[in-house]
């Protein structure tokens, strides 16, 4: 009677343990995938950005700045860029939370566009596999 008691005590505990292991497993792969989903939208935005910067410069030059006028403004807005750059994208995929050991493919290529890539064809696959 006290063997079958702590046979099930065991199996209980194993349950538990499992339960806890799988549930930690999926909730690792979760915040993963919008990890993933969320570095696209800043790329996203990091594009429009420039986008707009640029827009912003044929608009002033159309409307007939000096050269002297125009430099200043483009060291400004290279100034926003380098900042907008170094506070959000940067700390975000540096600061990030570590729930992996394996290297991110996608975060080893400096140019946004093959990142970015990267990142949507990993994604394309973990969306197929489901």
């Amino acid at each position: 009677m006290l063997e079958n008691i702590l046979w099930f005590l065991a199996g209980a505990l194993v349950y538990r343990a499992l339960s806890y292991t799988l549930g930690i497993n999926a909730a690792r792969k979760a915040a993963l995938f919008a990890y993933d989903y969320a570095i696209i939208f800043l790329d996203a935005i990091d594009k429009d950005v420039n986008r707009a910067i640029t827009l912003k410069h044929k608009a002033l030059w159309g409307a007939g700045l000096s050269d002297e006028e125009m430099e200043s403004v483009k060291q400004e807005d290279s100034k926003y860029l380098v900042t907008w750059r170094t506070k959000v994208l940067a700390k975000f995929i540096v600061g990030g939370p570590s729930l992996s050991f394996s290297s991110k493919n996608y975060l080893q290529s400096i140019n946004p566009h093959d990142r970015l890539r990267k990142l949507k064809d990993n994604l394309d696959k973990l969306e197929v596999h489901k």
